[in-house]
């Protein structure tokens, strides 16, 4: 394997741990220790793939909404919502989420 290749793989790893950690933050309703793992993954968004921006936009919408940040939730998520057009990268659970949440804010979600 190559230099450039392995260095893209311990990227990679590191960003999925990274979201992971920031995942289980948000379900153990610790928000702001979430965010603090998002705002690090942030200059790392060029490199994520699709996949994983939704993911990232999803928890740092979802962060933000839970502690009252509506701007940047409203924001985020609906980056989260174009990130996944087809509705199929996020669990199931993560778009009912998003849809409330987008709701309460007053941004209506796209209709299937």
């Amino acid at each position: 394997m190559t230099a450039v290749a392995m260095t893209t793989l311990v990227g990679c790893v590191t960003t999925q741990q990274e979201l992971r950690r920031a995942e289980a933050h948000l379900g153990t309703r610790s928000y702001e220790e979430a965010l603090v793992w998002l705002e690090h993954l942030h200059t790392d968004l060029p490199d994520m793939s699709q996949s994983e921006r939704a993911r990232y936009y999803y928890l740092r919408g979802m962060a933000s909404f839970e502690l009252g940040a509506r701007r940047d939730a409203r924001h985020y998520l609906a980056l989260a919502r174009e990130s996944d057009p087809g509705r199929r990268m996020l669990p199931e659970r993560w778009l009912e989420h998003m849809d409330r949440a987008l709701g309460d804010l007053g941004t209506h979600p796209v209709a299937d």
